[in-house]
């Protein structure tokens, strides 16, 4: 695919121009390429690469995101943290720490820790990306915690979002069902059945 043709082009320029001055980020998007393909081992490696020889680049602050997305998806908590404390600093760009406290709640949220989550997850903006996602998750934990007033308060902010992608629209429709099971327990049959309603029948 596109992402493979990608890694072998970034390669090529590593390899024919080794004194290019923008290879942090060439030696970065390779391994954002090698992630996309799920090749973990091998787009850590390049992220490791890029940020011991570009330390003082940007593009080290996104390969320690990369890595961190890694260990997230590899149930790794420990390895989790360490990048999220190199992440959370004045240093990082802020998008980059915004997806930093994404990881690190859905990582204590996976851990049962989920005070800890709401917490972390907290302090991702409406602006963000994740804030869909972290608001679901923030709803979830709640609800695991039996506080069901803000678990709606956080699904009604998740229904406030901006739909951009397939994946935001399942968010939303997980959003509606997770409603009106919430207005269910609370005999509320009027309301879980106009929220029950909203899902469509394609929705997963």
């Amino acid at each position: 695919g596109k992402y493979w043709d990608a890694f072998w082009v970034f390669r090529k320029i590593i390899v024919e121009y080794p004194n290019f001055i923008k290879n942090d980020w060439v030696r970065y998007y390779s391994g954002r390429c090698l992630e996309m393909l799920d090749i973990r081992e091998a787009a850590m490696a390049q992220y490791q690469r890029t940020v011991l020889l570009h330390s003082k680049s940007k593009a080290s602050s996104y390969a320690n995101s990369g890595m961190m997305s890694i260990q997230y998806r590899d149930n790794n908590s420990s390895k989790v943290q360490k990048f999220y404390r190199q992440l959370v600093n004045a240093h990082v760009p802020d998008s980059l720490t915004f997806h930093a406290h994404y990881l690190r709640g859905e990582t204590y949220f996976k851990d049962q820790n989920y005070s800890k989550a709401v917490s972390i997850l907290k302090k991702v903006p409406k602006e963000h990306v994740d804030y869909m996602y972290a608001r679901h998750t923030m709803a979830v934990a709640s609800i695991m915690k039996d506080d069901y007033d803000n678990a709606l308060v956080y699904l009604k902010d998740c229904l406030s979002d901006t739909v951009v992608t397939p994946a935001d629209e399942e968010i939303v429709n997980r959003t509606f069902l997770l409603t009106g099971y919430l207005f269910y327990e609370e005999k509320e049959y009027d309301n879980a059945l106009a929220a029950l309603s909203m899902i469509p029948r394609k929705s997963l």
